[in-house]
């Protein structure tokens, strides 16, 4: 026996050096944080303010990075300069002095921004990022965006890095099908509703539960009475066109 356990001991260490590193464990060490700042020198209910909600990762600084970054750029149209702030209390900061000097005939001006997991899996982490921005009118307006996280080599993933090389095309007539089966569903009685509202592809997409999904921006695709629309192609539609990586 012990003949036999010498002769398979190098065969053994060869498979060992051979195998794969051992992809992240789902886990998270997330700390939700909660601030919000309100207009210097205001006070009263009507003060202008920016409130956050969203996980910060101590353990995983380029995860914490790129959920910060992606937060405070949500809402980067605010103010005269189309320039993304660094943080979410640098956007803070820059929002309430905008508030200030061009909100005086409403002072109502606020801003929420959130951040929350919908999934993790051995290889990414996928956060929902949402901003909602009023400065004054009807109403405000809300944005999302998805993060879709790389655990192992620690970036952010666009729609391009989600599919096999060459599929975009394709994926384009899958997302171009799910629109016109979802505008038929929710405007059953108006069929000339997609020449009006034409379908446009995002880049704003997450591997999800259910397949991937996209989410639009309102006036996208559809009126604002209909919120910020998705569009859900089930996996089983996208063998040979999504990695199978990112399913892991």
């Amino acid at each position: 026996m012990r003949r036999i356990l010498l002769a398979l001991l190098p065969l053994l260490l060869s498979a060992c050096a051979a195998a794969p590193d051992s992809p992240p464990r789902p886990t998270s060490s997330a700390t939700q944080v909660e601030w919000q700042r309100v207009a210097p020198g205001c006070q009263g209910d009507d003060c202008a303010y920016v409130r956050a909600d969203y996980p910060r990762y101590p353990g995983q600084p380029e995860l914490d990075r790129a959920v910060r970054e992606a937060l405070a750029g949500l809402a980067v149209d605010v103010g005269e300069t189309n320039t993304a702030s660094a943080s979410p209390e640098a956007y803070a900061t820059r929002f309430l002095a905008i508030a200030a000097r061009v909100g005086a005939d409403d002072p109502r001006w606020a801003s929420e921004l959130s951040a929350r997991e919908l999934r993790r899996t051995s290889s990414l982490v996928v956060l929902e990022l949402d901003a909602y921005v009023f400065t004054g009118g009807a109403h405000g307006m809300p944005t999302t965006r998805y993060l879709v996280f790389d655990l192992r080599d620690q970036r952010a993933l666009g729609l391009d890095d989600l599919l096999l090389p060459d599929r975009r095309e394709a994926f384009e007539q899958l997302a171009r099908e799910a629109h016109a089966d979802w505008a038929r569903q929710q405007f059953p009685d108006d069929p000339d509703f997609t020449e009006q509202w034409e379908f446009s592809l995002t880049d704003n997409v997450a591997p999800l539960t259910d397949g991937l999904t996209l989410k639009y921006d309102v006036y996208a695709i559809a009126p604002y009475s209909e919120g910020q629309p998705e569009l859900v192609i089930p996996y089983s539609r996208l063998d040979g066109i999504l990695d199978p990586r990112w399913l892991q």
